[in-house]
């Protein structure tokens, strides 16, 4: 499901932006659905404005400790955090406990 809270249908984002935030998106949204738990929902937010696009991804799912994730564990470290890291102003936050969800912030803003 995808909620759209303040979206601006005028804005123009460089393609490296969109692709990235895209795949990045589409990365925590196949985690969510592979870790999250059967009973889990995912759902998908995103606003935009001229200066800022950010998609959130958040889920009702069993959670999980971000900081032991093995390193040879890509899905976070390379597609997305790594995804948006290679973008000037782009970011990802991944914020999840043990049996609250998980929510992934990504957001692009423009530098010049």
């Amino acid at each position: 499901r995808v909620s759209a809270s303040v979206l601006d249908d005028t804005a123009r984002y460089p393609a490296a932006v969109v692709t990235a935030i895209a795949a990045a998106a589409a990365e925590a949204v196949r985690n969510s659905q592979r870790h999250a738990g059967p009973d889990a929902h995912t759902r998908v937010d995103a606003t935009s404005t001229p200066a800022r696009l950010s998609v959130y991804i958040s889920d009702t799912g069993t959670g999980f400790d971000p900081n032991s994730v093995p390193a040879s564990r890509l899905g976070i470290s390379v597609s997305i955090e790594g995804r948006m890291s290679k973008i000037d102003g782009g970011s990802a936050t991944i914020e999840s406990q043990h049996g609250r969800g998980t929510t992934v912030s990504l957001s692009w803003t423009r530098t010049n």
